[in-house]
């Protein structure tokens, strides 16, 4: 057994030791889930991270792909081919000195199950960071692109924000948070349909079991008029993420839209057209 060999299987078998462990963890441990979520998110990024490891190792310990028999196309001056032959390889070849057999790799159909494998394994492995992200901040909507002025200079316009997933009764007056404002209370405040509003908490109404919020932005001159329930809490804002909403911001122009229509284009259009390029008769 060679090196790739005794990698592999070390890799293989240390994920599914992983896996069985947490496995073990979520449903026999006695951790509430929500502890549990980070160590979740970790050991799901190095359990997918062994399995690649393995799967790759596995491929690179493939023998290459056997070549295939010498074909023949025969073309007309227009370039139609008029028969391919296969039979008598180099026989044919010599009956036609000016014509160059084309060798074609056989298919490795083993190297293409490799390559989905760690293809799927590695989509999965972004998916799972993107479902840990979302259950650690407690919220489907955790980033947000600030759409106003009215938290500047605390936040600026365009700037993407963090928002986690609270209760009510953590918030405390001087927070910023994140809410929706029914399409009711938009419209009578001179909306026109619901929006989700980021302001800091300037007061807190209890009745009886209920928790209100008085909000204000800190550029606003005067407390919002409408008073914030608990259904309508989205989050606590928790911090800034840098650089990215003017990205975002940007994309959302007719020249971003444009670069990435152009950016796709090239990434699908290119390898068609080195393909297709380098056509050549035989």
């Amino acid at each position: 057994m060679n090196g790739a060999k005794i990698f592999a299987v070390i890799c293989l078998a240390a994920a599914t030791s992983v896996a069985s462990f947490q496995i073990l963890m979520i449903f026999r441990g006695n951790l509430p889930f929500n502890t549990l979520v980070p160590f979740i998110g970790i050991n799901g990024a190095v359990i997918g991270g062994l399995f690649y490891l393995g799967i790759d190792a596995i491929g690179a310990n493939q023998p290459e792909g056997q070549v295939a028999k010498k074909i023949l196309l025969i073309r007309d001056k227009a370039g139609r081919v008029l028969s391919i032959s296969r039979a008598g390889g180099d026989s044919v070849s010599s009956a036609f000195p000016s014509k160059k057999p084309l060798e074609l790799p056989a298919v490795d159909r083993k190297g293409q199950v490799i390559g989905l494998s760690k293809t799927m394994i590695a989509l999965g492995l972004v998916m799972e960071i993107f479902l840990s992200f979302l259950l650690v901040s407690g919220t489907f909507t955790p980033l947000l692109i600030v759409q106003t002025e009215s938290m500047e200079p605390t936040i600026m316009t365009g700037e993407m924000i963090w928002i986690r997933g609270v209760s009510p009764t953590d918030v405390r007056v001087g927070d910023i948070i994140t809410f929706t404002l029914p399409q009711t209370i938009a419209i009578a405040t001179g909306g026109a349909e619901a929006q989700t509003i980021t302001h800091r908490v300037v007061d807190i109404i209890y009745n009886g079991d209920k928790i209100n919020f008085k909000t204000k932005g800190d550029n606003n001159p005067i407390e919002d008029t409408w008073t914030v329930t608990s259904d309508m809490l989205v989050g606590r804002y928790e911090m800034q993420v840098p650089y990215i909403g003017p990205i975002f911001t940007t994309l959302k122009t007719p020249m971003g839209i444009a670069t990435v229509l152009a950016v796709i284009l090239l990434v699908v259009g290119l390898p068609e057209i080195k393909k297709y390029g380098g056509f050549n008769d035989v």
